[in-house]
């Protein structure tokens, strides 16, 4: 619905929501980074691919954010030292810092085209 409003239009890839927040998991008695990580689902993966082909139907940019909180089909709540969200559905300011490099390179990238 936007693309004919703009030369340029470019979707953004959510982060995976979570059905708890990482730090209740991770406060949870005997929890581990491996019990508090999340796998992305069929459902999710299908939803991702829908929307990335929807993007380029319009002919817009898409950034994959997913790779920076997921990894072979598997999203810890922990990544490096840093906790990546603070509640089900929104990142941390602390990860949020980290990641403004590579989207905003991810951007350009989509931009120039």
């Amino acid at each position: 619905d936007l693309a004919p409003l703009t030369h340029r239009l470019t979707v953004i890839e959510d982060p995976p929501a979570r059905g708890q927040p990482p730090l209740d998991c991770l406060l949870a008695r005997g929890a581990t980074l491996g019990s508090c990580a999340l796998p992305v689902t069929r459902i999710d993966a299908a939803t991702y691919s829908s929307v990335r082909r929807e993007a380029r139907t319009a002919h817009a940019g898409y950034v994959r954010t997913r790779r920076w909180f997921c990894a072979r089909a598997l999203c810890p709540s922990v990544v490096g030292t840093m906790i990546t969200y603070r509640d089900s559905t929104h990142i941390t300011l602390t990860y949020a810092r980290v990641l403004a490099r590579p989207l905003a390179a991810a951007m350009a990238v989509t931009i120039r085209g």
